[in-house]
């Protein structure tokens, strides 16, 4: 059984992760030190004398201290324990090397196994790790190293008889083969290779060095990683998250240590670093001390620290820092100043009154006679990855319930829906999610992150009203006072979250149902837009939240239009069909009762369980729409037969016509779709019709392609082209009053005689048919567009 923080190192969160080349690879992968991790018996500082005699460096001075300094501010070897208690599985081996492995971009964490790293040796013998870890990278916007233990050399130099290192370090396949976290995606890194650096040649280096806003987003760890934070900029440098600030964050090649023990401290950056640039008049500026006022041509700069150390502001023997493979500078002042900032400079210490740097492998402040430690950092100049503009950030989450470990307070919300009221859940136990998927409620997403460690977030509350099923999500204790007054049941703090903007958290939208039996939170404004289509009302901005790539709720139809699958609450899987046509995949709940007031009260009423049981048993033979797929009054007005059908009563609405005859007749049921350009646009769809295999194109989207994203109807229209030829339009959609370009066309746009896309031009259609533009004149029809696609297409009209 693998430890909690083997497990939490392995879930799949990514949280606003720094990525600093465009096509992910290896940055560096230096040996890194040497026979010091997993010491036994090395518990205290009474047994340092083991760390001494595997050759690691120590600070004799805090030893004998009262109270006892961490043992790692004496030591950076640990015991076989305390890799275990890091994340790295049960450990028993002893006396390992390590080398971390810097990659330009985060990786998925369920991925990261030894066994994806394989290590040429200059001896030619090719050896693999024992144990690997994200530790000590574990903050959810870091993930770009992993650190890797086991026998890879000694320390002897290169040249020098009996030498053994590292020279190459290659990803490999295995069971779960090591991945990468893009912006386009999960990619594979199998096949990336790096070659090896020595520790006992030259001292680390820089990998990247990236200029952002500083943000909160995903700038904390896992509960069982959180004694030294929070240790981002805010929490180091302001009262408040208002205040613009800015992070240049340096990324490192094994860790900087003034000595190879010790941890760097807040005001240290004049010890180390200068950073260099040329402002907006040709000026060239230098930044060597902190906590001081530069002016340039474009603003002022001011150097307030370091952060992404220790927890909060502190110095001396008992501040304990992270020892990650990242450090932020942090700046403030005019962002036209700061972006201008081109170089980061490690000096030369040997010429200079600056400090040297080490790995994890230097000597400490006693080192032993004739034992070799890791060498310090060459002199080096880094250039600035300027991501003012473009942040240059991922996020990821499992969208799969069962990747995560049992835990009530995890990182990421859950969201669910009861299938028998549509009213939607929100939790971060894992427990509590799984508990309600036993008890029937359907998972859907995990949409946002939650739960960050520090003093700028507020608890969110959780209220649930018993009579509607509504679940309601405030920060407000007023709020929460009021609904309770109400009757409201308070469930407690279902997670924390911020209540004030910040760069990298989106807004997470708050909407109440028309039926007052569900509050929705999203971070999506087509998602918003498109529940409010369905009637739900706006209420605001519940809290700001990082959020997660995820597949909406909401299946597309035409860009703008939905349609909710609803589960039937009379049986555990929906059944219903008629001629092959699952109903419940036809059928849009909240659209329904929106549509059809009398059922919405009859719901009420308790007459039906549900607005799905009143359409399965009455509303299908009245006609009634049971979503925006299929319209009545558009298919009785495009097939006269079907009127005729109706009129003679061998058939009893158009929608019953249409499940059991029309959709193999390859009839349109409404406007949102084509069987004939889906066909089109599906030449494997196509084929499977036309041998049989399929009744239609309409069975295969609502069975199969609307959860393969495939669009049902964009023959004629082109987005880019309505937009670049309607800037009224961009203007609209700006301000939210469309959600796209198709939107305006449906709605407005064919009756304005604006053309959809380069293949079809209004005027010249209605100038090549003039009996189309008299039924347009004495409104037969909305638009010559409108005739083509019912009728034109099919009487092979030229356009």
């Amino acid at each position: 059984m693998e430890t909690q923080a083997f497990q939490q190192l392995h879930e799949d969160v990514v949280i606003y992760a720094d990525y600093y080349t465009n096509e992910p690879q290896i940055l560096a992968a230096g040996y890194g030190f040497e026979g010091i991790m997993g010491i036994p018996g090395l518990l205290t500082e009474s047994q340092i004398g083991l760390a001494v005699q595997a050759g690691a460096g120590i600070i004799s001075a805090n030893l004998n201290q009262n109270p006892a300094v961490p043992l790692r501010n004496i030591t950076s070897a640990a015991s076989v324990a305390g890799i275990t208690a890091a994340g790295y599985g049960n450990v028993t081996d002893t006396f390992l090397d390590a080398m971390p492995i810097e990659f330009s971009h985060p990786l998925l964490p369920s991925t990261v196994d030894p066994t994806d790293i394989q290590i040429t040796l200059n001896t030619g013998e090719v050896v693999q790790p024992l144990y690997a870890a994200l530790n000590p990278n574990y903050d959810f916007n870091e993930r770009q190293t992993i650190v890797v233990f086991g026998y890879f050399g000694n320390r002897l130099t290169p040249g020098t008889s009996g030498a053994v290192y590292p020279i190459l370090v290659e990803v490999v396949a295995d069971q779960t083969p090591l991945t990468v976290v893009t912006a386009n995606g999960l990619q594979s890194a199998v096949g990336f290779q790096q070659t090896s650096s020595n520790p006992f040649v030259s001292g680390p280096q820089l990998v990247g060095a990236k200029l952002s806003q500083l943000s909160l987003a995903g700038d904390y760890a896992p509960s069982r990683f959180n004694a030294n934070l929070p240790n981002h900029g805010y929490a180091y440098y302001a009262s408040a998250i208002d205040r613009p600030l800015y992070r240049l964050r340096l990324f490192t090649s094994g860790g900087f240590s003034p000595d190879g023990v010790s941890g760097f401290e807040p005001g240290d950056f004049e010890r180390y670093f200068i950073l260099r640039g040329i402002d907006s008049q040709g000026q060239a500026f230098t930044i060597t001390q902190d906590q001081t006022t530069y002016t340039t041509s474009d603003g002022v700069i001011q150097v307030l620290g370091i952060a992404e150390l220790g927890s909060g502001l502190g110095s001396g023997p008992y501040y304990t820092e992270d020892h990650d493979n990242q450090f932020d500078i942090i700046l403030a002042g005019d962002e036209a100043a700061i972006s201008k900032i081109a170089t980061v400079q490690i000096p030369d210490y040997t010429t200079t009154n600056y400090s040297p740097i080490y790995n994890p492998g230097g000597p400490g402040d006693s080192p032993v006679d004739g034992l070799i430690y890791t060498q310090p950092a060459a002199p080096q100049v880094f250039p600035v990855l300027n991501s003012l503009d473009n942040p240059r950030v991922v996020s990821y989450a499992s969208q799969n319930l069962a990747d995560y470990m049992v835990d009530t307070n995890l990182p990421v919300a859950f969201r669910l829906q009861d299938p028998r009221t549509g009213s939607h859940f929100w939790t971060a136990s894992s427990t509590e999610a799984n508990d309600l998927v036993t008890a029937g409620w359907k998972f859907e997403s995990v949409p946002f992150a939650v739960n960050p460690q520090d003093s700028f977030t507020s608890n969110i509350y959780r209220l649930y009203n018993s009579t509607t099923g509504d679940h309601l999500l405030t920060a407000s204790e007023e709020e929460r006072s009021s609904v309770i007054a109400q009757g409201y049941i308070d469930q407690g703090i279902a997670f924390t979250a911020y209540t004030t903007p910040s760069p990298g958290l989106e807004e997470v939208y708050r909407l109440f149902s028309p039926l007052g039996t569900d509050r929705l939170y999203t971070t999506s404004e087509q998602e918003r837009f498109r529940w409010e289509k369905l009637g739900y009302q706006f209420e605001g901005v519940a809290f700001w939240a990082p959020s997660f790539p995820s597949d909406s709720t909401i299946t597309p139809v035409v860009d703008y239009q939905q349609f909710l699958r609803y589960q039937n609450p009379a049986a555990s899987t929906p059944t219903d069909s008629i001629n092959g046509l699952p109903l419940a995949q036809l059928f849009d709940e909240n659209y329904y009762l929106s549509q059809m007031p009398d059922v919405a009260n009859a719901v009420r009423n308790g007459d039906f369980s549900s607005g799905y049981q009143h359409f399965i048993t009455f509303g299908w033979n009245e006609g009634r729409n049971p979503s925006i797929l299929f319209d009545e009054n558009y298919y009785r007005a495009s097939y006269s037969d079907v009127n005729l059908a109706i009129a003679n009563k061998t058939i009893s609405s158009g929608l019953a016509h249409f499940l059991n005859f029309g959709h193999q007749e390859q009839r349109n049921p409404s406007e949102a779709f084509s069987q004939s350009d889906y066909l089109i646009n599906n030449p494997d769809v196509a084929a499977a019709v036309n041998n049989g295999s399929l009744q239609s194109a309409f069975q295969h989207y609502i069975t199969f392609g609307a959860d393969e994203g495939r669009l049902p109807d964009l023959f004629l229209y082109n987005e880019a082209y309505y937009l670049q030829h309607n800037p009224d339009v961009v203007n609209a959609i700006a301000s939210d009053v469309f959600a796209d370009g198709y939107e305006h066309f449906v709605r407005f746009g064919q009756t304005e005689k604006r053309d959809p896309s380069f293949l079809y031009n209004e005027t010249m259609y209605l100038g090549l048919n003039s009996d189309v533009a008299n039924a347009v004149a004495n409104g037969t029809f909305k638009s010559g567009f409108q005739h083509y696609e019912l009728f034109g297409r099919f009487e092979e009209r030229l356009i």
